[in-house]
């Protein structure tokens, strides 16, 4: 049963090592720094909280230094949100590649949501 949300990606430049990008996207203590106040983690299993909010979501899919696959506890089985490191062919840039869901009239809300989450790990990583 689809929820009506649509997929879709983003994709930034960061000039970053893989390995440090992975760190930065896959451990409770880099995510805090960027993505959520707070990160706590058991198992697979991460918690996240903004301000008042929190939200858990579950590891479901990972590659080391590639991707790591999330899935909110509310969300529909086939609804994720992915972090992908990706090395351009020709420039040999590091790439993130965000993908997520949302509703296609919030999409844009959602698109500029990453936008800034991203600057604020480019900030975090001193690459801005």
């Amino acid at each position: 049963m689809s929820s009506g949300n649509r997929k879709f990606t983003r994709e930034y430049v960061i000039k970053s090592s893989p390995a440090i990008l992975w760190e930065m996207l896959s451990t409770p203590s880099g995510l805090a720094e960027w993505f959520a106040n707070e990160v706590d983690q058991r198992g697979k299993e991460f918690f996240f909280t903004w301000e008042s909010e929190k939200q858990s979501a579950r590891v479901i899919a990972q590659e080391e230094e590639h991707f790591i696959r999330f899935q909110w506890s509310n969300a529909p089985p086939d609804e994720y949100f992915e972090f992908r490191i990706d090395i351009t062919d020709i420039t040999n840039d590091t790439v993130l590649i965000i993908t997520d869901f949302a509703n296609p009239s919030e999409q844009h809300d959602a698109e500029m949501l990453w936008d800034q989450q991203v600057h604020q790990l480019k900030k975090r990583l001193g690459v801005l």
